[in-house]
């Protein structure tokens, strides 16, 4: 880390203005530039990556800085660091775009810098870098991952990617007695609303056979419609009328709102699980 901060000071040297005034200005702006930063950089936005660090994954977050963009650009990145009394850092041939605005003058524990031909991490004594001249900072590792990062010692081999983010499920579980049976949501107005419904907590509703293809019961309220023409398969859960929830297990065809289907499951096993009679499915998110 020594270094790095006579790396640091000897630029300063060399770009330091002569004039008198326009030093003056130039502190100014960096005064301005460094408040202006502070808020940025403070900000949640980002994008989740992963380190993985010896083999140990540690989840971190790339900011929405200049030189944070143009590092996502590089992904995936590697760099081997090694351990210093304030950091772990290691030197790297690229060089990174910035913008002098966003420097920071200060630097926090968990903070990922790259400047000065050297990528770091600060994992102890931030009180020592309270006043900075501007380092550029691409990111920060979380804050639950910290412990495991400031346990390294010696050389550590990091590989940099993106995280996977894994998309919400978009599904809705059918509880018949013991039996669950898990169905596709729709993507429509109607499916978002049951699942605003059933956020609040399981619902519960009590069905019964019509017509010897269907189980049908009242919802506890009325959900948007999305009428179409449409020939029901076994599985197929069905909105008529605004807030009749029904099961097909046989063919019909009307003008109805679809919201999702049964996965996995034929006509027979469905007409089996529901039985002859009157039926309770608890509808639930879990």
């Amino acid at each position: 880390m020594k270094k790095i901060k006579k790396i640091i000071l000897g630029l300063i040297i060399i770009i330091l203005p002569i004039s008198s005034a326009a030093a003056s200005g130039s502190e100014e702006m960096v005064q301005e530039n460094s408040t202006m930063a502070e808020n940025a950089i403070q900000s949640e936005d980002g994008t989740p990556v992963i380190l993985e660090m010896n083999g140990t994954e540690v989840g971190a977050v790339i900011n929405t800085t200049l030189a944070g963009r143009e590092f996502l650009k590089m992904l995936p990145y590697s760099v081997s660091v090694s351990r210093a009394a304030d950091d772990l850092c290691g030197t790297v041939r690229e060089e990174l775009p910035s913008d002098p605005s966003e420097g920071r003058t200060s630097w926090k524990i968990g903070e990922i810098g790259w400047f000065g031909g050297w990528f770091t991490i600060l994992v102890d004594h931030e009180e020592k870098f309270s006043n900075m001249p501007g380092i550029p900072i691409i990111g920060k590792i979380n804050d639950e991952d910290m412990s495991i990062v400031k346990s390294f010692k010696g050389r550590v081999d990091i590989k940099i990617r993106l995280a996977e983010i894994a998309e919400e499920e978009n599904t809705v579980n059918l509880y018949v007695g013991d039996t669950r049976l898990t169905a596709e949501l729709a993507d429509n107005s109607t499916a978002e609303a049951l699942k605003k419904m059933l956020a609040d907590g399981p619902v519960a509703v009590d069905m019964r056979d019509y017509g010897s293809m269907e189980k049908v019961g009242t919802l506890p309220k009325s959900l948007p419609r999305n009428d179409e023409q449409i020939t029901t398969e076994a599985g197929d859960l069905i909105l008529y009328q605004g807030n009749a929830f029904v099961i097909y297990y046989a063919p019909n065809s009307w003008n109805f709102t679809r919201i999702g289907k049964i996965k996995n499951i034929s006509a027979e096993e469905l007409k089996k699980i529901l039985g002859k009679g009157n039926v309770t499915v608890k509808l639930s998110l879990d």
